[in-house]
């Protein structure tokens, strides 16, 4: 359970600040409040211990829950750790409204009574609003069980003004007390929905983190390397569920491995090599993968020099020249005709011309070719004309979806090569 707590300590830490600068306005607005209003103690607790139960929509967004599944974590585990992470934060809410009520009574002299029962009453109310939401968003997913959760608070509200008008002292400021979880709950979703956008990023940002630190510890206790070198999705921050973990290990062994194993529900591309392959003679077109990676570790110096090595490799390795580019684009033009037939043949050439046409694009342009996913990335940053075409063909390949991406090809082409 202690690893799942940590796991929302890291979200909560990034995706509560908006939160917390609510509570402090209004614990600093409640001292100079006074301390008669119970108002400024019950909300500041309220808008905050709903927190644990709105971290189950990333956990539903992001699909937390299916990888979650997939670790010896027992579902229970999972439920009650959502609990415990709010009942801590609901205490320690109340802790900072009991003593902020404390400040406010010190600076305006009036006495304080029956503390005990302010700070018992702060904490019941506290843990009110998730005791309902955290049933109804595991029944009924994220979005219904919030409307559960904002019908069953509305009901409760309602129960003040329905009874006799005799039967509470004070009616309405006993019922602002019942509303109090239907105004923060709305004030928390406006806030929530502002920084939405900027804290999904983040959300998915930190679980990648999470997992790389997860597994670069395990490879360590595993392999014992020299050094250590992060690369492709997790390293450049593009990972998702279905990404692979890929790594290069150095180490004082005798031969090379490929580690394609499981760890944390994720894949493995881990390739381990002695330290001797490295210091021997090698070809550096060999370790291309390692030219923008994430240096773990590195006792030996080998690895920042290997990637060091490598960069140079790329920027020193000529572009291909005009007469080679030119047949490579008749190429296209040649399998672009062929792809009009319309038969089994036909089709596959529309596949091929598509997927081959990607390196000879990055060719025309003067880039040196990483692989497909760097080089749709670059075309999306600095053509993203071009990736328009490109998509559009991939997503429709028909004669006239890729004759038009021929002619970006063509394009390119003649403003980098023109005619003499």
């Amino acid at each position: 359970m202690s690893a799942l707590i940590l796991k929302d300590l890291y979200i909560m830490k990034k995706y509560c600040r908006s939160v917390l600068l609510m509570v402090v306005i209004f614990w600093g607005a409640s001292i100079f409040a006074g301390s008669g209003n119970l108002f400024w103690t019950f909300f500041p607790v309220i808008v905050g211990s709903v927190t644990p139960a709105t971290l189950l929509s990333y956990d539903e967004k992001f699909r937390w829950n299916q990888y979650c599944d997939t670790m010896p974590i027992s579902r229970a585990a999972v439920v009650a750790e959502k609990y415990v992470l709010t009942a801590a934060t609901v205490l320690l809410l109340t802790a900072g409204s009991v003593a902020v009520q404390l400040m406010a009574s010190g600076r305006t002299g009036e006495a304080l009574d029956d503390l005990g029962l302010i700070a018992a009453l702060t904490f019941t109310v506290g843990l009110l609003p998730p005791c309902v939401m955290l049933p109804a968003v595991y029944k009924f997913g994220m979005e219904k069980g919030r409307i559960v959760y904002y019908f069953c608070i509305g009901a409760a509200c309602a129960i003040p003004f329905a009874l006799p008008s005799n039967a509470l002292d004070g009616g309405m400021s006993t019922a602002s007390v019942f509303l109090l979880p239907v105004i923060g709950g709305a004030v928390r979703r406006v806030v929530g929905d502002i920084h939405g956008g900027i804290q999904e990023k983040e959300f998915v940002k930190t679980m990648g983190d999470l997992l790389m630190n997860e597994i670069i510890t395990a490879l360590e206790a595993k392999y014992h390397p020299l050094g250590m070198i992060v690369y492709g999705s997790y390293a450049d921050g593009t990972n998702n569920l279905n990404s692979d973990f890929d790594a290069l290990l150095l180490t004082n062994g005798s031969s090379e491995l490929h580690d394609s194993s499981v760890m944390s529900g994720v894949e493995l591309d881990v390739w381990v090599y002695p330290r001797v392959k490295i210091e021997a003679p090698h070809d550096a077109y060999e370790f291309l993968q390692i030219w923008d990676g994430i240096i773990i570790s590195d006792e030996t110096g080998l690895l920042s020099s290997l990637q060091t090595e490598v960069r140079e490799y790329i920027h020193s390795t000529a572009a291909k020249g005009r007469e080679e580019n030119l047949q490579n684009l008749n190429w296209c033009r040649k399998m672009l005709a062929r792809t009009e037939r319309g038969d089994f043949e036909g089709r596959y050439r529309r596949c091929r011309l598509l997927t081959d046409s990607l390196e000879i694009y990055c060719n025309i342009v003067g880039e040196y070719f990483l692989g497909a996913k760097k080089a749709l990335r670059y075309m999306q940053q600095y053509a993203p004309d071009a990736a328009a075409v490109y998509d559009a063909a991939l997503s429709s390949p028909t004669f006239e979806n890729l004759q038009r991406w021929i002619e970006i090809l063509e394009k390119n082409f003649a403003t980098r090569f023109p005619d003499n």
